[in-house]
Parts: C-alpha cells; structure tokens; sequence
C-alpha cells in the first residue's frame, strides 16, 4: 500500500474480521459495519492529497464557528490533568497534534512545566501559532520525522477523524510517546439515534469521515497498538470518543483527579475471537 495514494479495506481495521454487512450503500463511499467488532469504515480510502482538502475545508468552518471561549475552557482543565498526572516530573515535553491556531500551545507555553510542539499536515494551517513564535513542525502523522519515545504527552483530540490510516498514525505516536507517557485522543463516533432518524440519508451528512468508532472498538484497537486504555467516555454531543492512554508502565489509578468526569473504566479484552493477529 502507498503511504500517500488510496487503498481498499478488505479487513477491518480494528480486530482485523473479514466478515462484515455494508451499513451504508448510496453515494460514492461505502460504509461497512464489522459483525465482530461493530467498527464502522469506509470499504475505499481516498488518497491523502483528498483526505487533506476535507480537511482543509473542516479547518476553515471551524475557525469561524467561534467556539474559542469553550475550547480555552477544555484546555485549561486539560493543562491541569496532565499536571496532576506528573507531579513528579520536572519538565512535560508535549505533542499536540493538529495544533491549528495554537490555542493549547498558548496555553501550555505560559507554564514553566511544558515543553511544548505541535504538527500540522499543511503548511498553512500552523501559519497563526508560528505567529506567536510557537514552534509547529509540518509533517502526516502517519510518518512522523521525529525521534523514538520523546514525548511524556500528546493530545490528540483535534480534527482525528482525518486519518488517512489510523493504524498507522496510532503506531506513530505509540513510537514518539515515551514509557509512561499519556495520550488524549478523540475519535470520531457513529451516533446511532442518527443513524437510525436519518435512515439512508445518514451517510450523506457524514460522508466526510472515514471511521466511526464505539467506545468498545476504540478501546479494543488501541489495546491492539500497544496502549493501556484508563479511560473512555462519550461527551454529551455524542460525536466522539474521548481515551485517556497510556504507554508502560502504566498510571495507577488513584493518580487521575474526580473532577476529570471519565468515569468509565476500561477491562481489559484479550478474547483470541476479538483480537486477530495482524495479517
């Protein structure tokens, strides 16, 4: 498979099943729905050049949507997360991932306890925060150029529907992410109300994203990457899933704060059934 041209999923991504139903039929993207794992994923996988206009056009609306009031808010409780979970730790060198305007590397950059960085597809995208002297480096996340095990966090809850492969962006991260280190991710979810209200009309609303996720498959495959999954949990908008991993050795428990609001603890899932190996 190019790492930059189109491919065809025959197998599902998360637990690696050949059996599957297609969810969804009409328009130029096929849906199919995994019988083993639930997934849902486009069967045809555009080229990146694609994908990157998508999103180039998701980036432009939500620029002017004005939400930058409730995404401080969500960074700063964030900013504080991460703080409790190193206390111990001096310095947290940080990755975020589509970093846009640099709103969180802003707001990272005014603690004396971040090292931060962010990546950006295009060169254009990281234009405001090199502004405001932030340093953003211009790479896929599918082939980061960056060294093995540097980071102690990455967030990665902006724009992640926009994989071209998620597979291979999550084995990324999973290299640039140090022993112990913490992921944020958010992966985008198929509202099933929706679904069902809108019938065949549905994936025409949602024909932009390429997976749609449950909190059980989202888990499930980040366990197959190599991550432990502490905690899932579906804000109330229902669009995403929102992790918080880790990286061995694992956090303890008690380190992750009440006021977080992830409830949910993951299990473990190692059914041989669930989890295939890699073909």
């Amino acid at each position: 498979m190019s790492s930059f041209g189109g491919y065809t999923n025959h197998v599902c991504p998360v637990c690696r099943s050949d059996e599957f139903h297609f969810f969804y039929l009409n328009g130029s993207r096929p849906l199919k729905r995994c019988i083993d794992c639930e997934f849902v994923y486009a069967e045809k996988i555009p080229s990146v050049q694609k994908v990157q206009q998508e999103y180039l056009r998701q980036f432009d609306t939500a620029k002017k949507t004005g939400w930058q009031i409730r995404r401080r808010i969500i960074y700063r409780l964030q900013t504080k997360l991460v703080k409790t979970l190193f206390l111990r730790q001096r310095i947290i060198r940080t990755l975020h991932l589509g970093c846009g305007d640099g709103l969180l590397l802003k707001q990272l950059d005014r603690e004396k306890k971040f090292e931060a960085m962010g990546l950006e597809k295009l060169p254009h995208f990281g234009e405001d925060a090199r502004e405001q002297s932030l340093e953003v480096y211009q790479s896929s996340l599918e082939e980061m150029s960056l060294r093995d095990q540097i980071f102690d966090f990455i967030h990665a809850a902006d724009r992640p529907g926009f994989f071209h492969n998620p597979e291979r962006a999550c084995l990324e991260i999973h290299r640039v992410l140090a022993p112990g280190g913490v992921l944020f991710l958010s992966l985008p979810r198929m509202p099933k109300l929706s679904a069902v209200l809108h019938g065949e009309m549905w994936g025409e609303e949602t024909c932009e994203q390429l997976w749609h996720f449950s909190a059980k498959n989202a888990s499930l495959f980040l366990q197959r990457i190599g991550f432990r999954v502490h905690f899932v949990t579906i804000p109330r908008n229902g669009s995403h899933v929102f992790l918080v991993a880790g990286k061995q050795p694992n956090l303890e428990w008690d380190q992750i704060p009440r006021w977080v609001g992830l409830r949910k603890r993951v299990p473990e899932m190692h059914e041989p059934h669930t989890l295939r190996p890699a073909a």
